[in-house]
């Protein structure tokens, strides 16, 4: 299956993101109304990786890096839309908006590279779609943007037992392609 072609761009909406967070910080107020600008890229970044999950041309490696690029995207934009929307409620202005600033050189760094994936699909600089990507969710998890892992797969519907189920199934692709025999044990915790 090939990625359907997109006409949407994430450059130019972190650029107004960007903007209406600063303009948050200067006027030391947060409007709600200008706070639905984050809903296209939120929209936009679920869909997407979903379609590269979907994707068949791509190696693994642009595959998950494209993928957690996509899923660091929603998760820290959906976060920081409700943190701003409850800092408004709480009259706790500008602190919020300057803390989600701090995440926007990242953004800015991720967009026109996969721009350039959903116009040409084919990923250039996967290295620094990499290494942002990261620094993005670090930052984000620093700054109280993030979500951990047990709150996302709970909102996904995912039991542990899937998670299992997927790891053991994975582990056992992975030893298949790479002709090993023996079977690979999965890790078992220790008892704290």
């Amino acid at each position: 299956m090939s990625y359907e072609l997109t006409m949407h761009r994430y450059r130019p909406e972190f650029v107004t993101i960007n903007d209406i967070l600063r303009e948050f910080v200067q006027d030391k107020h947060i409007d709600n109304k200008k706070l639905n600008m984050f809903d296209n890229v939120i929209k936009w970044s679920h869909e997407d990786q979903i379609n590269v999950l979907n994707t068949t041309h791509l190696s693994f490696k642009n595959q998950s890096v494209l993928f957690g690029a996509f899923r660091n995207i929603e998760i820290s934009i959906k976060v920081m839309k409700d943190k701003l929307e409850n800092a408004m409620r709480r009259h706790e202005n500008p602190s919020t908006a300057e803390l989600a600033i701090d995440l926007m050189p990242n953004l800015l760094k991720i967009g026109p590279i996969i721009d350039n994936f959903l116009t040409e699909k084919t990923v250039r600089n996967v290295n620094e779609l990499s290494t942002s990507s990261r620094t993005l969710y670090k930052k984000a998890g620093d700054h109280g943007f993030s979500k951990d892992s047990d709150t996302q797969l709970e909102e996904a519907g995912i039991t542990e037992l899937e998670v299992t189920s997927f790891v053991n199934i994975f582990r056992e692709n992975i030893s298949s392609e790479l002709g090993i025999e023996e079977e690979i044990e999965p890790e078992k915790e220790e008892p704290s």
